[in-house]
């Protein structure tokens, strides 16, 4: 660094850190402004983050990520072995879905049931892993058993041991006419993902839903892929791979015809809450601004005596660009910092408010603690425009500053 711009920096620096006066307190707004939002940006983004992720895994896991249906005339083993082998196919398992009206006691609720293979569904779910009581061996043909959501019992009022009635919209015949199919069933067990299909799903043996139904085979082949985000590329690859082997037509139906619309909406919602905190971070550049109007005001003198000592017009932009990122920079680096602790370790800071306050923030969601998923690169982005911004804000009052007529300033002086 040459003499001369070592003491552009140094003079910028002492501007930066003066204190008294108005364009001091300004100053230190600035300063902590810009750490106040880099911080809370960098905080709201990871626990937004760690909820999509939490959302995506919970919902991805239990819903399928892909449904073949079974070609007429093909045997549902030999497709669904195909299926399995085929590549991007980690897992498959039988299934047969259809729509119910669940009644117990007076009460009645619309769900969709899931005829599944109990051994083979772990392959194809995590629905094991959030079974809060009973298990999917409760599940056995013949015995007519159900698997609720949790927020499906708790509205019909049932508990484990106790029966409901299933009436699916399937018709059958009989002397009276076309009829619903209507069965009794015992409730085995509850599961809970902590999402809405606690209250729309529910489980039966696929031989009970195979004779609920009328079906004569199985149906639909439920899919897991080893890359859930590539659903649609894969399932139309599917599509061609086992037509052109079985030689009838196949449609496999991917999570994004159901789901799609949820996580677009959750990424939607993450970027506008993104760019209302970003709201903070301008504040905070605005007032980068005012501070440096503020000094070239206060300092015309100052100025005006280092123009007539020889002091170029590039040399005072300097200084005042070199004040202006020392307020932004020095705010965005404590932001950075306090944001990345703050969001690492969000679950336990809100754990304690908690407790302090005697209050729970999130019984109303899915999770009943603050998820945090701290990604590099949001906090480089959050970084880099707040640093662009506060570069961008030196620019028009330096350039004030350097074009003062130092013969002017001084006859007022």
């Amino acid at each position: 660094m040459s003499p001369a711009l070592g003491q552009v920096v140094m003079l910028g620096l002492r501007y930066a850190l003066a204190r008294g006066g108005a364009t001091s307190f300004i100053s230190l707004s600035a300063l902590l402004g810009m750490a106040i939002g880099v911080m809370v940006l960098i905080t709201v983004l990871s626990v937004m983050n760690g909820f999509e992720r939490e959302l995506r895994g919970r919902i991805l896991g239990a819903v399928a990520h892909a449904v073949a249906q079974v070609p007429a005339g093909v045997p549902s083993g030999a497709f669904d072995e195909a299926l399995r082998a085929a590549p991007g196919v980690a897992g498959s398992a039988p299934l047969l879905q259809m729509q119910g009206l669940l009644s117990a006691a007076g009460r009645t609720r619309a769900v969709l049931v899931s005829g599944i293979d109990p051994q083979r569904e772990p392959e194809v779910s995590i629905l094991p892993g959030f079974i809060r009581s009973g298990s999917l061996a409760d599940l056995t043909p013949g015995r007519y058993g159900i698997l609720l959501g949790e927020i499906v019992a708790a509205r019909l009022g049932v508990e484990p041991g106790d029966s409901l009635v299933l009436l699916t919209p399937r018709m059958r015949q009989s002397v009276a006419g076309a009829l619903p199919r209507v069965r009794r069933f015992t409730v085995v067990g509850e599961f809970a993902y902590g999402a809405e299909l606690d209250a729309n799903y529910a489980y039966i043996h696929l031989a009970d839903a195979l004779a609920l139904s009328g079906a004569a085979a199985v149906p639909g082949i439920r899919l897991r892929l080893d890359d859930v985000l590539e659903a649609h590329r894969t399932a139309d690859r599917l599509e061609q791979d086992m037509q052109a082997r079985f030689g009838a037509p196949v449609y496999v139906r991917d999570w994004g015809a159901t789901y799609g619309s949820l996580f677009r909406a959750v990424g939607l919602e993450k970027l506008m809450v993104g760019l209302l905190l970003f709201s903070i971070v301008l504040v905070a550049v605005f007032n980068v601004f005012a501070a440096l109007a503020m000094t070239v005001v206060e300092k015309r003198g100052h100025i005006a005596m280092l123009r007539t000592a020889g002091v170029s017009r590039v040399q005072i932009i300097g200084v005042f660009v070199t004040q202006g990122l020392a307020l932004g920079l020095f705010g965005l680096a404590l932001g950075a910092f306090l944001g990345v602790l703050l969001g690492s370790h969000i679950d336990a800071v809100m754990a304690l408010l908690q407790r302090w306050l005697g209050v729970r923030f999130l019984e109303v969601y899915f999770i009943d603690y603050f998820p945090t998923d701290l990604r590099w690169g949001d906090v480089g982005a959050v970084c880099g425009v707040a640093a662009l911004l506060s570069l961008l804000a030196t620019l028009y009052p330096s350039w004030r500053a350097a074009g003062q007529d130092p013969a002017e300033v001084l006859s007022y002086e």
